[in-house]
């Protein structure tokens, strides 16, 4: 197989070389037979994409009880395993979720949001008729995270309700946006 790939790639040079007024010399002609054959032999792509993903609900309305929550953080794991992303760890708080996901190049992570806070809405409103059409914030807020991070953010993900115990939502996004360094303009924090 490698050998008509070969074969291929060094019949096609040839002809280019011929188009372009060249005489295709054997050793001109064997280097670059050998350099398609590298190119193609490339190794693939390789990538570790991770995000912290943060949206609260419209209004920050208090609507993830401790009932409502298990089920959603699992909704929202199955809608983004659906989307072909891995997530990591989903938790949250009374008014807002945290994801941490792993997500491949191809994917638009604008798109993938949309889509996520789009059919967990839906199904939140199906699921529970006195939420009275729960939706989400427009906005949202993600954070690109570190192989070396995965961990810590993991944790923090994990442990929303200890640490709300001690901050507000707002104040926790105030200083994750600090943190990354995300220039912000108070009125336009939440919606």
């Amino acid at each position: 197989m490698l050998d008509t790939i070969r074969r291929c790639y060094a019949a096609k040079i040839r002809e280019y070389f011929i188009f372009l007024g060249l005489s295709p010399q054997a050793t001109f002609r064997c280097r670059y037979a050998a350099f398609c054959f590298r190119a193609i032999s490339m190794a693939n792509t390789f990538y570790q994409l991770r995000a912290h993903l943060v949206f609260s609900t419209q209004g920050r309305r208090q609507f993830i009880t401790e009932t409502i929550a298990p089920r959603l953080h699992a909704y929202l794991g199955g809608a983004l395993r659906d989307e072909g992303v891995a997530p990591l760890c989903v938790g949250g708080y009374l008014d807002h979720v945290h994801l941490l996901i792993g997500f491949k190049p191809v994917h638009r992570l604008s798109d993938l949001v949309r889509t996520v806070k789009t059919n967990s809405s839906k199904w939140l409103n199906e699921q529970n008729a006195s939420l009275h059409r729960f939706a989400w914030q427009r906005g949202y807020s993600i954070f690109s995270v570190s192989h070396s991070q995965v961990g810590v953010v993991r944790a923090y993900v994990a442990n929303q309700v200890e640490h709300h115990a001690r901050l507000t939502f707002e104040d926790e996004l105030r200083l994750l946006l600090k943190r990354h360094g995300i220039e912000f303009d108070e009125e336009y924090l939440l919606d």
